[in-house]
Protein backbone atom coordinates (compact mmCIF):
# COMPACT_ATOMS: atom_id res chain seq x y z
CA UNK A 1 0.00 0.00 0.00
CA UNK A 2 1.33 3.42 -0.96
CA UNK A 3 1.38 6.07 1.75
CA UNK A 4 0.39 9.61 0.87
CA UNK A 5 1.11 12.71 2.93
CA UNK A 6 -1.33 15.60 2.92
CA UNK A 7 0.39 18.96 3.11
CA UNK A 8 -2.58 21.13 2.26
CA UNK A 9 -6.31 20.65 2.07
CA UNK A 10 -8.31 22.40 -0.66
CA UNK A 11 -11.31 24.15 0.79
CA UNK A 12 -14.55 24.97 -1.06
CA UNK A 13 -15.00 28.57 -2.23
CA UNK A 14 -15.63 31.13 0.50
CA UNK A 15 -18.58 33.52 0.46
CA UNK A 16 -17.89 36.38 0.03
CA UNK A 17 -14.80 35.62 -2.09
CA UNK A 18 -11.41 36.87 -0.97
CA UNK A 19 -9.88 39.85 -2.77
CA UNK A 20 -8.31 38.89 -6.12
CA UNK A 21 -5.06 40.56 -5.05
CA UNK A 22 -4.14 37.43 -3.07
CA UNK A 23 -2.16 34.80 -5.00
CA UNK A 24 -4.34 31.84 -6.03
CA UNK A 25 -2.37 29.24 -4.05
CA UNK A 26 -2.99 31.14 -0.79
CA UNK A 27 -6.77 31.19 -1.15
CA UNK A 28 -9.09 28.36 -0.09
CA UNK A 29 -6.26 26.15 1.21
CA UNK A 30 -5.59 24.97 4.75
CA UNK A 31 -1.84 24.57 5.25
CA UNK A 32 -1.34 21.57 7.56
CA UNK A 33 2.03 22.92 8.74
CA UNK A 34 0.27 25.91 10.27
CA UNK A 35 -2.51 24.02 12.06
CA UNK A 36 -2.40 24.50 15.82
CA UNK A 37 -5.15 22.04 16.80
CA UNK A 38 -8.33 20.23 15.76
CA UNK A 39 -11.52 20.86 17.68
CA UNK A 40 -13.79 17.76 17.28
CA UNK A 41 -16.92 19.81 18.06
CA UNK A 42 -17.27 23.19 16.38
CA UNK A 43 -17.28 26.27 18.58
CA UNK A 44 -19.32 28.14 15.97
CA UNK A 45 -22.97 28.41 17.00
CA UNK A 46 -25.71 26.93 14.79
CA UNK A 47 -23.49 24.34 13.09
CA UNK A 48 -24.56 20.75 12.31
CA UNK A 49 -23.70 18.02 14.81
CA UNK A 50 -20.91 16.65 12.58
CA UNK A 51 -19.10 20.00 12.25
CA UNK A 52 -15.53 20.38 13.51
CA UNK A 53 -12.93 23.15 13.57
CA UNK A 54 -9.40 23.28 12.21
CA UNK A 55 -7.52 26.06 14.02
CA UNK A 56 -4.60 27.42 12.02
CA UNK A 57 -2.32 30.35 12.72
CA UNK A 58 -4.26 32.58 10.33
CA UNK A 59 -7.86 31.59 11.06
CA UNK A 60 -10.35 28.98 12.22
CA UNK A 61 -11.87 26.76 9.55
CA UNK A 62 -15.22 25.08 10.29
CA UNK A 63 -15.80 21.92 8.25
CA UNK A 64 -18.64 19.41 8.33
CA UNK A 65 -18.66 15.67 7.73
CA UNK A 66 -21.64 13.81 6.28
CA UNK A 67 -22.14 11.63 9.39
CA UNK A 68 -20.49 10.55 12.67
CA UNK A 69 -18.46 7.77 11.00
CA UNK A 70 -17.09 10.20 8.42
CA UNK A 71 -16.35 12.70 11.20
CA UNK A 72 -14.16 10.17 13.03
CA UNK A 73 -12.39 9.27 9.79
CA UNK A 74 -11.77 12.94 8.92
CA UNK A 75 -10.36 13.64 12.39
CA UNK A 76 -8.05 10.60 12.29
CA UNK A 77 -6.74 11.41 8.81
CA UNK A 78 -6.28 15.10 9.54
CA UNK A 79 -4.56 14.43 12.87
CA UNK A 80 -2.06 12.03 11.29
CA UNK A 81 -1.41 14.39 8.33
CA UNK A 82 -0.89 17.33 10.68
CA UNK A 83 1.44 15.30 12.92
CA UNK A 84 3.56 14.34 9.90
CA UNK A 85 3.76 17.91 8.60
CA UNK A 86 4.38 19.56 11.97
CA UNK A 87 7.03 17.07 13.17
CA UNK A 88 10.10 18.94 11.96
CA UNK A 89 12.37 18.80 15.01
CA UNK A 90 13.73 15.56 16.44
CA UNK A 91 12.47 14.38 19.82
CA UNK A 92 15.89 14.62 21.49
CA UNK A 93 17.06 17.72 23.33
CA UNK A 94 17.67 20.77 21.18
CA UNK A 95 20.35 23.22 22.31
CA UNK A 96 21.91 26.30 20.74
CA UNK A 97 25.18 28.06 21.49
CA UNK A 98 24.66 31.63 22.66
CA UNK A 99 27.27 34.32 22.06
CA UNK A 100 28.30 36.22 25.19
CA UNK A 101 28.02 40.01 24.98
Amino acid sequence: MQRRVVSSIPHPPISPPLPPSLPFQERNVIDCCRVEFLRPVSSTPDTPSCAFDVQSIERTWTLCAANETDLQQWLLLLASAIDMDVAVLPDDEVSFLVKPR
